[in-house]
């Protein structure tokens, strides 16, 4: 009986076994913990991809209506960067 339970069992398991690349491959894929983890890694390197955009640019317009002429005015601005700030920005958002 013993030897006939052995064979039985030794002749199923491969139908109900998986190999070690294949449960590591779902445990990865089905960890929350992990997925976590993944997610607020994307996230840190989308801010520290945002760190090193320019501001953009800002645009002013004005029309007044006085009493003896007519005005208007625009005005458009760029910040401007000094010099090394690239490159700290770099580094932060390489530290996220």
């Amino acid at each position: 009986m013993k030897s006939i339970t052995t064979f039985l069992l030794l002749a199923i398991s491969p139908l109900f076994a998986v190999d070690y690349r294949t449960f590591e491959a779902d445990a990865l894929q089905k960890a929350p913990a992990l997925q976590s983890a993944k997610l607020e890694s994307d996230a840190a390197r989308l801010e520290g991809a945002m760190a090193l955009r320019y501001d953009n640019p800002s645009l002013e317009m004005e029309a007044s209506r006085f009493d003896a002429d007519n005005g208007w005015r625009a005005t458009v601005s760029q910040s401007l960067r000094v010099f090394g700030l690239g490159d700290d920005l770099r580094l932060h958002a390489d530290s996220l």
